[in-house]
This record gives C-alpha cells, sequence and structure tokens, in this order.
C-alpha cells in the first residue's frame, strides 16, 4: 500500500461529534462529505493521530506503551493500514451518505422546508399522542375496508388513489424527519431517487446517528408510524362517506409498509434490525466474512466480536440474504426479456392501430426495461467490486 501524505492540511478532515449519545465503545465523527462514521476507540485514536501527521513508520512509537506490549509491531502497522485505507475510500466518495444501489439521487423539498414541517408534526411523537394513535392504528387494521370494495374501483378512482399514494409517500418521510426533530436532530432534505429498479422517496436523517439506538429505531419506524396513522384515518373517513379511492389507497399502503419492514433490502425493515443490533454496517459483513474466507489467515474477527444472540441473529441474516438476492438476479433477466416482448408487441400494434393506450403501454415497457437493465449492470459492477476485494485479501494474506 503506499503511503498518503496524510499529514497535509485538511485531511482528513473529521470531526468529533461532541455531546454524542452513542455507546461509550463507539465514537462517532463526521467527514468532509457530511457522512457520520461509527468507530472503535482504537479506529479512533488511529485517526486522530493521521489527522496530526502521524506517519505509518512513526505509529508504533504514538500508541500507548501497554497497547505496545499486547500488541505485536506488524499488528500495529496493519491496523494503521487498514484504517488509512477505510479512510481513503470515505473521502473518494462523492457521497458518502449514499447506500449501494441507490442512484439518481434529486432533492425534491429543501432542508429548511422540511425541518419547519417535521418541527410541527414532532408532536405525534409525544407518548400521550403516540400511544392512543398506536391504538387506533390497530383498530383501523380490524376494521379496514374489503376486498371487494377495491375490485369494485373504476380506472379513475385508480387513478385518483395512485396520486394520493404517491403523497402517502413523501408524508412517510416525513415521519422519519418528525421523529428525528422529537429528538432534538435536525433532519435534512427529502428528496427522490431510485433503489435498483424501484422509483423510491427518501429523506436524509443521518444527522440521527447521533442518538442511542432505540431511539434510531424509532426514526426508523417514524415513517411507517405516520403512514399508517394517516391512512387509519381515512378508513375512518370511508365508513362515514364511501370514498372509492380510500379502499384502493389503503390496499396499497399496507403492501408498502410490509415491503419496508424486509430487512433484505435498504428500507426501513434494515435499519431497525441494524440498530436493534447496534451494526451500522450490517450489509457489509456478508461480502467481508466472503472475502475473508479467501484469506489464509481467515480472520474472522468482525463475527467473533458479537455475542449472544447478536451472532445468531447475523448469521441468520447473512443466510438469508444470500437466498433472497439469489433469487432476486434470477428474476432480472426473465423479466427484461418480457418487457422486450412487450415493447416489440406494442410497437407492432403502434405500426397498424395507433392509440393513446397503446402508446402509454409502451412508453412503460421501455421505462421499465431501461431501469432493469440499468440494475443488471450496477449489480455486475458491484460483483466485480466484490471479486477484486475478495482477490485483494486473499493476496494479501498470502502475501
Amino acid at each position: 500500500m503506499n503511503e498518503i501524505d496524510s499529514g497535509k492540511v485538511g485531511w482528513p478532515f473529521w470531526q468529533d461529534v461532541h455531546g454524542d449519545k452513542s455507546p461509550s465503545d463507539k465514537k462517532l465523527m463526521i467527514t468532509r462529505t457530511g457522512a457520520y462514521v461509527q468507530l472503535t476507540p482504537a479506529a479512533h485514536f488511529t485517526v486522530r493521530l493521521i489527522q496530526q501527521g502521524v506517519r505509518r513508520g512513526e505509529f508504533p512509537q504514538n500508541v500507548p506503551a501497554s497497547s505496545r506490549k499486547s500488541t505485536s509491531t506488524e499488528r500495529l502497522m496493519a491496523i494503521y493500514d487498514r484504517v488509512l485505507q477505510q479512510i481513503t475510500v470515505l473521502e473518494a466518495r462523492s457521497n458518502a451518505n449514499t447506500p449501494w444501489g441507490i442512484w439518481g439521487v434529486t432533492s425534491v423539498i429543501s432542508e429548511s422546508a422540511v425541518f419547519r414541517i417535521a418541527a410541527g408534526l414532532a408532536c405525534f411523537f409525544k407518548p400521550w399522542i403516540a400511544i392512543p394513535a398506536t391504538i387506533l392504528i390497530c383498530t383501523g387494521l380490524l376494521c379496514g375496508p374489503s376486498i371487494h370494495s377495491v375490485r369494485s374501483s373504476s380506472g379513475e378512482d385508480l387513478l385518483f388513489a395512485f396520486l394520493l399514494y404517491t403523497v402517502s409517500l413523501v408524508f412517510h418521510e416525513f415521519g422519519h424527519a418528525a421523529a428525528c426533530a422529537y429528538f432534538g436532530m435536525r433532519p435534512k432534505a427529502v428528496g427522490f431517487a431510485f433503489y435498483l429498479c424501484y422509483p423510491v422517496f427518501y429523506c436524509d436523517v443521518s444527522p440521527s446517528w447521533e442518538l442511542p439506538a432505540i431511539r434510531r429505531i424509532v426514526v426508523d419506524g417514524g415513517g411507517i408510524y405516520l403512514q399508517l396513522l394517516s391512512i387509519t384515518l381515512l378508513n375512518f373517513v370511508y365508513w362515514c362517506h364511501p370514498f372509492p379511492a380510500i379502499p384502493v389507497l389503503s390496499k396499497l399502503s399496507w403492501f408498502t409498509v410490509l415491503l419496508s419492514l424486509n430487512p433484505l433490502m435498504r428500507y426501513d425493515g434494515y435499519w431497525i434490525l441494524a440498530d436493534a443490533l447496534d451494526l451500522p454496517n450490517l450489509s457489509s459483513l456478508l461480502s467481508l466474512t466472503v472475502a475473508r474466507l479467501f484469506g489464509r489467515r481467515r480472520d474472522m474477527s468482525h463475527l467473533s466480536a458479537l455475542k449472544g444472540y447478536r451472532l445468531g441473529v447475523v448469521v441468520l441474516y447473512m443466510l438469508a440474504t444470500v437466498v433472497f438476492w439469489e433469487h432476486f438476479i434470477a428474476s432480472l433477466l426473465p423479466r427484461a426479456a418480457r418487457n422486450v416482448l412487450q415493447i416489440l408487441q406494442a410497437m407492432t400494434m403502434v405500426a397498424t392501430k395507433a392509440s393513446v393506450s397503446i402508446t402509454i403501454e409502451l412508453i412503460v415497457s421501455v421505462t421499465c426495461l431501461g431501469l432493469v437493465s440499468i440494475t443488471i449492470f450496477r449489480i455486475f459492477l458491484r460483483f466485480v467490486q466484490l471479486v477484486q476485494r475478495t482477490f485483494g485479501a486473499w493476496r494479501s494474506s498470502s502475501g
């Protein structure tokens, strides 16, 4: 590894989060790109030395004598190299807050507007409101519109329900922002992006990393909470005045909630599980484990550090992730083939008899094919990166 001039001014300009409420065995820092990084005390100590201009050869002499006695010089050098490599990767990323699979990120509502709205909605997270609201949601679940009400909806009702559904998705993101504001943190912008081939809304609540894990879980679930509360209120309106679009909206919202709770994709369920286990990089454990399995030393210290139920949950999570993504990737090529056939059929129909519905079908099919193709390409690039990482771990361990 080439030594980087870590002593130059401004690199790496990482700041400690003063007064953060994270666990005592973790240190929180903010990078120049605004990303929150949670570090072990040893990694935090190394970063501070690098910021002071301590170079690789000088690192062992700057380590406390007690640590030098229990750790070999080669081990200290390896720690320095690993931390410096991680710093370099994070500093090189244009947006370190963007998880893998997210692309086409566009801000829709500014940070100042989000904060004003979130501050007004924060009252819904006060216990004397949240507890009755949760009971109301449970009641609404039992008294929601029937499936028959959805099947009897007209095309106009479906279109209006879809528009309301889009608004409810934005309201979902304000739920995250409101929970963040309730705990004294300032949420950032609400925007639109693509996650793999799916369009999504998002809210940047990265300041919530300064909160303890239990409060981060509330922020993670805040979107589902407010979305369900709004749908429940609409369901009660439906019983007073049957509006045909409400049953459709209700079913779409419940489907979204169930999808959001999937911990195997980067939805709310993933962040709830990661914060419950207090493992911010939960998704990276699988790739790290695979990379180290191919190394000569097969160092599994990142797993052995987990105790009790956390280790069991992580192992089950990694196995489920492998199965889920295997099926997801296997479904992409047939999906792309179906889109190609739909495009060819629509083009043939447009050539013989043009109509608005056929033209819309053609546009939708082309869009779906484009999104699926981009997803396949991005997954391929990710696979190449994982292979390179695994090969690099094998070379470094056998060198």
